[in-house]
């Protein structure tokens, strides 16, 4: 030996812990990330297991439901001939309600004309008033 110290060995086991250390980390945060992730699957599955036991009543109730929008969708099917039949009915009231007014006017107007008449000649036969024209 010439009394020169070998570096390369000094640089190799460097490198060595080095590797060595990285590893043992990359180790030490898949431990911690394997407990994260069965925390994380342990919550899913008391989830899925909570989703399991309310399927049964939630598709009860929705089947409820739509059997409920099913009728009530008939139902206004129904109001809504209820509706166009009476609209119907209406329309021919209004139309016999104006056939009568046209038919009693008329009538009304002349028999008030004969009681107008009729009363003022009364009157007069009452007071003594000879009548000026007897025709009616």
């Amino acid at each position: 030996m010439n009394g020169s110290f070998d570096w390369t060995i000094l640089l190799d086991t460097g490198v060595g812990v080095g590797v060595l250390l990285i590893g043992v980390g990359l180790f030490i945060v898949c431990l911690r990330l394997a407990k994260i992730l069965s925390t994380a699957a342990h919550a899913l599955d008391t989830v899925d297991q909570q989703l399991t036991l309310l399927t049964p009543p939630l598709v009860e109730t929705l089947s409820h439901v739509g059997g409920i929008a099913n009728t009530a969708d008939s139902t206004l099917a129904r109001l809504t001939t209820v509706v166009d039949a009476v609209e119907g009915l209406a329309g021919g009231v209004a139309k016999s309600a104006s056939a009568a007014q046209n038919a009693v006017n008329p009538a009304m107007t002349n028999l008030g004309v004969v009681l107008t008449t009729v009363s003022g000649r009364l009157r007069r036969f009452v007071r003594g008033n000879s009548p000026v024209d007897i025709d009616v």
